[in-house]
């Protein structure tokens, strides 16, 4: 330790107190509010973060795909089916050109926080919905499969 850290820290530590009781209690709670808010903004800024967010995308693609593929497996050919393939195509196009524009903007922590202002991520949660929504559907006709497999009689379980 040198010898102006020994005799300085002592009086900054005995300052400090100091310094914030002569501080208005109101301008206290103001910057209290503030630095909380900050903390917020910081934080939901992280969260929404297009790499973020396209990690989440990416993993619910693919959980779709799967269940997608498990329902082409059971041989139940119908319009529902294709029509569900043709939009899991929709959504993994939408799904590549988001990441590309995702990993363009990754390089530079700049370009990526222009982007998020620019709503990038927001078109990324948008594409994260239509994947909802599609496992929605996968999910109903899963369950309307069932249904007619048990009232047709070829389900022993």
């Amino acid at each position: 330790m040198l010898p102006t850290q020994a005799c300085t820290t002592p009086i900054t530590s005995i300052l400090w107190p100091a310094a914030i009781s002569l501080l208005p209690p109101r301008l206290l709670h103001i910057g209290t509010i503030l630095t909380a808010a900050l903390v917020l903004v910081i934080a939901v800024i992280r969260m929404a973060r297009p790499m973020t967010v396209m990690a989440h995308l990416d993993a619910s693609v693919r959980e779709v795909e799967d269940k997608v593929y498990d329902l082409r497996n059971t041989n139940a050919t119908t319009k529902e089916i294709t029509a569900i393939m043709i939009e899991l195509k929709s959504v993994r196009l939408e799904a590549c050109e988001l990441r590309e524009a995702t990993f363009r903007a990754s390089s530079s922590t700049w370009k990526e926080l222009r982007a998020f202002c620019r709503g990038h991520s927001m078109h990324i949660i948008r594409c994260l919905r239509r994947v909802g929504e599609l496992d929605v559907r996968v999910e109903i006709f899963k369950a309307e499969e069932e249904q007619r497999r048990i009232k047709a009689g070829e389900f022993a379980g």
